[in-house]
């Protein structure tokens, strides 16, 4: 397997040689796809690259390759490419465009379905498109389905508030399911019971005599929460139009239906990132909101936490903890709590839990959140590149945290942004909102609070 690979890497290395001409011993240029310009011009970060007539473009999943003129209709934001070419200033004009596809990578998650969709039958089986996890899987005769307890399947299944286990594989066509299993979403009494343990104790502000509301946790300082009406309804109008339609048709009395609150804090936040609770009340750090520059910014952030909700990441979280005997150990600390540590306090001063072990699910848990948020954004009209950027500033920021936690922090999350900006066609589209009410949040939240100003001052690059 080992010299076949070798082989394939051999003749990648011949075809660029025989294309490149003049330009061979030009250094190559690698990275991710950032925006699709037109037909014949597309950007990795801020550097352009331009095909020509001659331009030869390939596909490679390590074994196998594919080379024919440059189309860039087969390219997408969020594609890792290799180019060779000639650059002169900003502008790098390709000779050969290599995209890496993984048809390796395999697929294993466990979500909530929260569209409706429709399977067509097909000779033994059914074809269609789902959108699970933020993977856009295709469904065809061969892939396996089954109801619960592995029952037989019936396309009644389908529907929003089910979860869906699925296992998939990446190819040039695209996201194919080799099998797909469908339960009904139904609250255990144990996450009934989280919920209501583990929900923070919030004050509201009291917007008529100006005195903020108060967050109070287990395991951190009390937060505060600015009194003022018109900044706390910009957050709250933003947060609300990413919630997924099928959770605002539930009935107020459905135990699967989340009242979804969101507020923006002071300075009080200003070694927070964003963070949810059970129950559905999603809080933003002033900082964060001063250092958005544009709306699609914002909704990423909220976007993601609405996921973190929706898709019961606290309660598999808790559960993780639960299992290393966190939880039974150490009844003064709250889950809840727990959950804010990755921006606040260490991990593993608090519990001792394997750093390599935290690491790996908060990768996976904060993958699956990252993922769906950008089917939130794009359903709103949101920019999905923006989302990027935000994550990318996130990172930056968390370096010069001084309560920084070292090997606990999860691990930087724009290269997976960026892979699944390569499954929506339109990643590269620019916002359809406008700016200005954000403007206007923030304008608002300096007034509100003269200590936030000094802490935004100290975290700009």
């Amino acid at each position: 397997m080992k010299s076949f690979v070798r082989i394939s890497a051999l003749l990648w290395a011949i075809a660029f040689a025989l294309v490149a001409g003049h330009a061979e011993n030009q250094p190559p240029l690698d990275g991710y796809v950032t925006r699709i310009v037109s037909s014949s011009e597309f950007e990795i970060c801020n550097v352009r690259v331009a095909t020509t007539d001659a331009t030869k473009m390939g596909f490679s999943n390590g074994t196998t390759n594919v080379i024919g003129p440059a189309d860039l209709h087969d390219l997408h934001v969020g594609n890792i490419v290799h180019v060779m070419g000639e650059r002169r200033n900003n502008l790098f004009t390709a000779t050969m465009i290599r995209v890496q596809i993984d048809d390796h990578t395999q697929i294993e998650e466990t979500a909530l379905l929260e569209k409706a969709y429709v399977l067509s039958p097909e000779g033994n089986g059914y074809k269609g498109l789902l959108w699970i996890a933020g993977y856009p899987l295709q469904i065809t005769p061969a892939t396996h389905l089954e109801g619960p307890d592995r029952k037989a399947f019936s396309p009644n299944l389908v529907v929003p508030n089910t979860w869906v286990t699925f296992k998939a594989r990446y190819t040039r066509e695209g996201i194919f399911a080799d099998s797909l299993s469908f339960t009904p979403n139904l609250t255990e009494e144990k996450e009934r019971k989280y919920r209501e343990q583990e929900q923070v104790q919030f004050t509201e502000p009291d917007y008529v005599n100006k005195k903020p509301g108060q967050i109070q946790l287990r395991f951190a300082p009390d937060l505060f929460v600015p009194a003022d009406r018109e900044l706390q309804a910009y957050v709250q109008h933003v947060g609300e139009s990413l919630v997924p339609a099928f959770q605002k048709q539930l009935p107020e009395n459905d135990p699967e239906k989340m009242h979804f609150r969101f507020f923006v804090m002071d300075h009080s936040s200003r070694h927070f990132n964003q963070f949810s609770t059970p129950g559905g009340d999603i809080f933003l750090p002033g900082w964060m909101l001063l250092r958005a520059r544009n709306e699609s910014q914002v909704a990423f952030l909220l976007a993601s936490s609405i996921a973190w909700s929706l898709q019961r990441q606290q309660l598999q979280h808790a559960r993780r903890f639960e299992t290393h005997g966190v939880i039974n150990s150490m009844p003064d600390v709250g889950v809840t709590a727990l959950m804010f540590t990755p921006a606040g306090l260490p991990v593993s001063l608090v519990t001792g839990i394997n750093a390599a072990s935290y690491k790996s699910l908060m990768e996976r848990m904060n993958r699956r959140a990252n993922r769906i948020s950008l089917v939130y954004l794009e359903d709103q009209g949101y920019d999905l590149r923006e989302a990027v950027q935000t994550q990318t500033n996130l990172h930056k920021r968390e370096l010069k945290n001084p309560f920084h936690t070292g090997a606990m922090q999860p691990p930087d999350a724009t290269k997976q942004l960026l892979e699944a900006l390569s499954d929506h066609p339109d990643g590269g589209r620019p916002s359809t909102k406008s700016d200005a009410a954000l403007k206007a949040a923030q304008e608002r939240l300096r007034k509100v609070d003269s200590k936030l100003r000094k802490v935004d001052s100290k975290l700009k690059d």
